[in-house]
């Protein structure tokens, strides 16, 4: 049966809006933007700490991301952003 909406509520005017599993494609589109949005985040994030010195893609023993993550998000105020020194 053929809904005229997506769950999200994107049109579905036919079969080129959705994929054989069902998933539309709108959402999908979506979906995708979103995680290249972050994966250029992460990227930008960790070459910023290897130009300060912290070797975060190619380091031996792997360094504790989470660890790190904690440490970078006590500096900050949620205020501003900005370095709480």
């Amino acid at each position: 049966m053929h809904r005229d909406t997506c769950s999200h509520g994107h049109p579905q005017r036919g079969p080129a809006d959705y994929f054989d599993d069902g998933q539309c494609r709108h959402c999908d589109r979506d979906n995708q933007g979103r995680y290249r949005t972050r994966r250029r985040a992460a990227m930008e994030l960790a070459l910023a700490l290897e130009a300060e010195g912290v070797q975060v893609m190619r380091s031996d023993p792997p360094i504790n991301l989470r660890q790190l993550a904690a440490a970078l998000a006590n500096g900050f105020s949620e205020s501003d952003g900005l370095p709480t020194d």
